[in-house]
């Protein structure tokens, strides 16, 4: 009832952004102490960082990069999650009660995560393919070429306004954004800065040593 004129006619009449990016959860482990850990608790080669589909997933024991939500950041970063998914750990997690493969066909896909919990404002990051994600590291899945527009709509004020009236709470899943209007002028501008929002933010993150891009100390 506290909505305006404007964001009424916005959910009426404006495509959602669920109809072109497919918003979705991944995969719940059913023991993520045993399949998830922080990608610096493991020899390095044991990580595949280049795996583009699931039908490429390792026979022998293989960890990947995996979305798994995190602390605010916008554009790209929290990139510090690897979880076991080789065919001998998909065999021990099917065995779990609590074992979620959903949405295979969209691992390793490039696309624009977020965090299901927040205690603030949602932040969403694009960071590329070659990783899962599981059930708190949403994932969605737009075009190549409306990938980097959505992601700067989404990091915006516009969009957070509409979740204000989606999911008020400290939760926003893949039904929450899916619901948000897709707005937008200027989409070509804004894709640009977008995309050098993610290079700034890629290039800050890889200067921290929990990075596996991690070069060397700024200093």
């Amino acid at each position: 009832y506290w909505a305006t004129e404007a964001v009424n006619r916005a959910f009426r009449c404006m495509q959602k952004l669920g109809d072109i990016a497919s918003p979705s959860a991944g995969i719940t482990t059913g023991n993520n102490e045993k399949y998830i850990c922080f990608w610096w608790e493991l020899n390095y080669r044991a990580i595949d960082f280049n795996c583009s589909d699931i039908g490429s997933v390792a026979s022998t024991a293989k960890w990947y990069p995996c979305n798994k939500g995190g602390q605010f950041r916008k554009w790209y970063g929290n990139r510090e999650n690897v979880m076991r998914f080789d065919t001998v750990a998909q065999i021990e997690m099917s065995g779990l009660s609590g074992y979620r493969p959903v949405n295979l066909g969209k691992q390793f896909l490039p696309s624009i995560t977020w965090s299901d919990i927040t205690s603030g404002g949602n932040s969403f990051r694009q960071n590329g393919g070659h990783n899962l994600y599981d059930h708190v590291g949403i994932s969605a899945f737009p075009p190549p070429d409306a990938r980097d527009y959505i992601c700067a709509f989404l990091n915006s004020s516009v969009a957070r306004l509409f979740l204000c009236f989606i999911a008020p709470t400290m939760h926003c899943n893949a039904g929450d954004v899916a619901k948000i209007p897709l707005t937008g002028v200027n989409c070509d501008l804004i894709a640009s800065a977008s995309k050098t929002c993610v290079s700034h933010s890629k290039n800050d993150w890889d200067l921290q040593e929990i990075s596996w891009d991690f070069q060397r100390n700024p200093l």
